[in-house]
C-alpha cells in the first residue's frame, strides 16, 4: 500500500549553515558586534530587531 523508506539522515543536516550569512547580514545594517542573542533575535524577527536595535544599540 504504502512504500516504506527509512531515514538515513537527520534532515538538518541537508540544510546550508546560515548563521554566518545573518551575522553578515546584521553588519551590513550597521550592526557589526551584534551578541548571539542579538543575532538570533534578528533571525526570528528581522524587522522588530532592527527597530529595537536603532531605538537601543545607536
Amino acid at each position: 500500500m504504502y512504500a516504506q523508506s527509512s531515514v538515513t539522515c537527520r534532515p538538518a543536516d541537508l540544510i546550508e549553515p546560515q548563521l554566518e550569512k545573518f551575522r553578515a547580514r546584521l553588519a551590513e545594517d550597521g550592526y557589526p558586534n551584534a551578541s548571539t542573542e542579538d543575532l538570533l533575535s534578528y533571525i526570528s524577527f528581522p524587522e522588530v530587531a532592527k527597530a529595537f536595535f536603532s531605538r537601543n544599540r545607536d
